[in-house]
């Protein structure tokens, strides 16, 4: 799509006619090379959930400490099962592959604190 957007504003240039329409084409063409390049990733760690987002070799991460988490609610799906995470005011959803629903919830009661609580699905 980006390459498509740049071809029709660099042939509009050198054409010579380079008007409003080929500028935003070129614009969203380096916008599309732009979020080509994204890549955002979810992970619990020993510290608490980690978000990672890479973008052409740049990474920022953040980190919501488990002492933080209020809760968790653990919702079946179709194929997966969500982990929504109750941190202060936010809910922060997680897929995870249904096959690893016992270790999540192993991990879980491992690393979350005393005060939290988890809410399984009734079965």
């Amino acid at each position: 799509m980006g390459t498509l957007l740049e071809y029709r504003a660099i042939s509009s240039y050198l054409a010579g006619g380079f008007d409003r329409g080929a500028a935003t084409g070129a614009f969203a063409g380096v916008l599309c090379y732009l979020c080509s390049g994204m890549d955002r990733v979810f992970y619990l760690s020993d510290g608490g959930i980690v978000s990672e987002t890479r973008c052409w070799g740049y990474t920022v991460r953040k980190m919501a400490p488990w002492h933080a988490v209020r809760g968790v609610w653990l919702v079946p799906g179709n194929g997966c099962f969500t982990a929504a995470f109750g941190i202060g005011a936010r809910v922060l959803k997680l897929p995870f592959p249904k096959d690893s629903a016992g270790e999540v919830e192993d991990l879980l009661e491992e690393l979350l604190p005393e005060s939290a609580w988890i809410k399984r699905p009734a079965r």
